[in-house]
């Protein structure tokens, strides 16, 4: 994959003149430069120079040419990056969060008022879910466009929710769904309503199982799909009704016990519904076996392969991109650690968990790490 430039719009602008004539199959001298910046207006160049430009900036550039006008910012909004970035962010106000890109290898410290009032618990199609510091309110934060927008207020515990999203959330026909609740509940809502609607759910197992209730979940084809504490998958048909059907079987029962804490994530990737458990000893992870749902079966099958794919797993923020994408070697699963380092990469061919060593040294105060996609929309 050809390698991004570097470019600050305001401050570089012989650089941005190489790359325009570049993209126009010429080169020119430094009076040709010098005539270009005296007679031409940045703002005045074509769409289609203006989406090379944009096409070779990191995410992070992109938010400095993004503020320059408003085509710039249009064209800002068009790109898709697939640089997986770690949010880190504290509970304490006095700590700074900081951001680390995974193809950069790189991590930046963030200063935005908008992180200062709070903290991540979850990401979505590029935007982070926020609480508030000791309140009730959550939030939706896109890191790049400093775009807000809000939930309304909890009428239920925090600490054991977690929150998904339908789809982006600036579509109107978004859902966001918190799991986790108190037992045998749901809630949902609309970005722009007043309050959620809380439901609570019927399922066969809840007469098996006193302490029954659903916990992470996905979206796929508009509809949800939940992974039960017992390790079983169920469709959330009609969310307002409360209608649960029978997706797949347990994870735990075929799953044998040779580790201490075993940790279930589910994912989403190119069309499938997968499953990652993760054991992990003393906050060392140590091993992963990988499960895909068969819905002709209702059962989950093994996998030994990836192929060109990449996980990456938080709570809270799972997602798989294309290896080809990322310029990464497909085949691998990168975990968010709660460890000195930000994360650990497990290789599904050697079954082998490599290191993954970045300039980083992160505060032993409590933090959450989120993985998210940047994006502009």
């Amino acid at each position: 994959m050809e390698r991004k430039r570097r470019l600050n719009p305001c401050r570089n602008a012989k650089n941005l003149s190489g790359v325009i004539d570049e993209a126009n199959g010429r080169k020119t001298n430094k009076k040709q430069i010098k005539n270009v910046e005296t007679k031409a207006r940045w703002t005045d160049l074509p769409d289609h120079l203006i989406e090379v430009i944009s096409s070779r900036l990191y995410a992070r550039d992109l938010c400095s040419f993004r503020g320059v006008c408003r085509a710039w910012r249009a064209s800002a909004a068009t790109q898709c990056f697939y640089d997986p970035q770690l949010v880190i962010t504290y509970q304490s106000k006095e700590i700074d969060p900081y951001l680390i890109s995974l193809t950069q290898s790189k991590w930046f410290n963030i200063k935005m008022r908008e992180l200062d009032q709070g903290y991540c618990v979850g990401s979505a199609y590029g935007w982070l879910i926020m609480r508030k510091n000791n309140s009730f309110k959550v939030s939706l934060l896109n890191l790049y466009t400093k775009s807000v927008l809000l939930l309304p207020p909890l009428t239920f515990t925090l600490q054991s929710a977690h929150f998904y999203l339908s789809s982006p959330p600036t579509s109107p026909d978004c859902i966001v769904l918190a799991t986790g609740l108190s037992l045998r509940y749901y809630a949902f809502c609309k970005v722009g309503d007043n309050k959620w609607n809380k439901r609570r759910y019927s399922h066969p197992l809840c007469n098996v199982y006193d302490n029954y209730c659903l916990k992470q979940a996905v979206a796929l084809q508009g509809k949800f799909y939940a992974l039960s504490n017992e390790g079983e998958l169920v469709t959330i048909e009609d969310i307002d009704n409360a209608q649960l059907l029978f997706s797949g079987s347990a994870i735990n029962g075929i799953v044998p016990r040779k580790f201490t804490s075993m940790h279930p994530f589910l994912v989403e990737a190119q069309g499938e519904i997968l499953v990652v458990l993760l054991w992990i000893i003393l906050g060392i992870s140590r091993h992963i076996e990988l499960f895909r749902m068969d819905f002709r079966s209702s059962s989950w099958a093994k996998m030994e392969s990836l192929g060109d794919r990449v996980l990456f797993l938080g709570y809270n923020c799972s997602f798989c991109v294309a290896a080809g994408l990322l310029n990464l070697r497909g085949n691998c699963i990168y975990i968010a650690n709660h460890t000195m380092q930000p994360w650990s990469v497990y290789d599904m061919e050697t079954k082998l968990f490599l290191e993954h060593v970045v300039d980083f040294w992160p505060r032993t105060e409590k933090n959450n790490r989120i993985w998210v996609l940047p994006t502009f929309k």
